[in-house]
């Protein structure tokens, strides 16, 4: 599958410390085509950093996993593998998730049906979300008022 290849150049450049890395980096995101296979949700989350340089090419791919299907709970599922290397990029996400209906019972969903382990790591991000964002404390407190 070709879109395999275009998700391997998006993680080799996912620094993007130089110019060459920055355009690599779009022009594979580009070359995705919109195409949202299941598939690619798991690998794409990997992509995310924190040590990124070029913080728009994040802000790309952040608009891009937000139109799967599945990209709330596979982001529940892949939190854990994620924290140490893209912790503030899990915030930013987790605070986009807030500010959507759908979204945000997509994640009261996902936390219903994943691993404890799972839920705590989603509830220490939730806690860095109010931290910076001090207006989502009752969005927060409604979703997690809603796990069983």
């Amino acid at each position: 599958m070709q879109h395999e290849y275009f998700v391997g150049v998006l993680y080799s450049n996912r620094y993007m410390i130089d110019e060459t890395q920055v355009k690599s980096f779009y022009v594979a995101l580009n070359r995705l085509d919109n195409q949202t296979d299941a598939e690619l949700t798991n690998r794409l989350l990997m992509v995310f950093n924190d040590s990124c340089s070029h913080k728009g090419g994040m802000m790309s791919l952040t608009h891009y996993v937000e139109k799967f299907e599945d990209y709330v709970e596979k982001l529940v599922d892949f939190s854990p593998s994620m924290y140490l290397e893209a912790k503030n990029q899990l915030v930013l996400l987790y605070n986009r998730i807030l500010n959507s209906d759908k979204s945000q019972a997509d994640l009261i969903s996902a936390l219903n049906s994943t691993r404890p382990t799972n839920q705590e790591i989603v509830k220490e991000i939730l806690a860095l979300v109010i931290d910076r964002n001090p207006s989502q404390e009752n969005t927060v407190i409604t979703i997690l008022s809603n796990l069983k």
